[in-house]
């Protein structure tokens, strides 16, 4: 017993729509047949089956959108039977799964209050006159906001 599954048409093919089904539980398939008809992104497309056997059961309806994987038929293989189907009594239905409550929604973070601005220093006045320094000497004093006419210098 084999899963017909969806198979990937394309490196960029995710899902893809049944279409058409070219077989009915009952039929024998042989590797290469075709069994469906599944509409991608490119356009619709007849996908093969994979191997030999017969058709026990078609496991996706018309319209539905599947993932490449998702099962799309059961498949026997030449002499194999059916499982059994486990029976319920007729008085008692079968249970239905309880849906999964929803968990509560997230809680939005508080938003932090934006940072107070900082007074800006007033920049440092110029050098004396008579004070040397490079440009980028001037600048980097500039940023460390220190006064170049009260750092002596090691250099000429």
């Amino acid at each position: 017993m084999g899963l017909f599954a969806m198979p990937s048409l394309g490196a960029d093919m995710d899902a893809g729509t049944l279409v058409e089904w070219l077989v009915a539980p009952g039929d024998t398939v042989r590797r290469g047949d075709a069994v469906a008809v599944v509409e991608t992104q490119k356009g619709a497309i007849e996908i093969e089956c994979f191997e030999a056997g017969t058709v026990h059961e078609l496991l996706a309806d018309l319209g539905t959108t599947l993932p490449v994987g998702a099962p799309m038929a059961l498949i026997l293989a030449p002499g194999e039977t059916a499982p059994a189907v486990a029976e319920t009594p007729a008085t008692e239905p079968a249970p239905k799964p309880r849906p999964e409550p929803a968990p509560p929604p997230a809680r939005p973070e508080p938003v932090p209050a934006p940072p107070e601005p900082v007074a800006a220093k007033p920049p440092p006045a110029l050098p004396a006159a008579g004070t040397r320094a490079s440009p980028a000497a001037r600048v980097r004093a500039r940023e460390l906001g220190l006064d170049l006419g009260t750092v002596t210098g090691t250099g000429p």
